[in-house]
């Protein structure tokens, strides 16, 4: 994740602070959106205690990239798939906003994915 000055045009700015964080296969989108929060957060607040100099950060070199915004087809599941082969997709998929479904037997079905404990 990357702390970046406010320029024109938008995410071009100079790379203040890069923080890296792993996340684990079986982590869920209120899990992931937690650890995001969190670097976040120490990134401004190490940005807090930074002087002039570090505050000017590092140029950004390459090609930018972007990518889509998540739709709620994003969110489809094939029913003819093994759960294990969209796992990825299931667990990013927004309970709320953009639920899991998949379309079966002319009906449209939501998957709700909620973590127990460990096993």
């Amino acid at each position: 994740m990357s702390l970046i000055r406010m320029e024109d045009p938008v995410d071009s700015g100079a790379i203040v602070a890069q923080r890296g964080f792993d996340i684990q296969q079986d982590a869920l989108l209120d899990e992931i959106s937690l650890k995001i929060g969190s670097v976040q957060a120490d990134l401004i607040a190490s940005s807090l205690k930074m002087n002039a100099k570090e505050l000017e950060g590092l140029t950004q070199k390459g090609t930018p990239t972007y990518l889509d915004k998540r739709t709620p087809a994003d969110s489809e599941i094939d029913p003819y798939l093994p759960l294990s082969n969209q796992w990825d997709q299931l667990r990013v998929s927004d309970p709320i906003r953009h639920p899991a479904f998949f379309r079966f037997l002319g009906h449209t079905y939501i998957l709700k994915i909620e973590k127990l404990g460990d096993s």
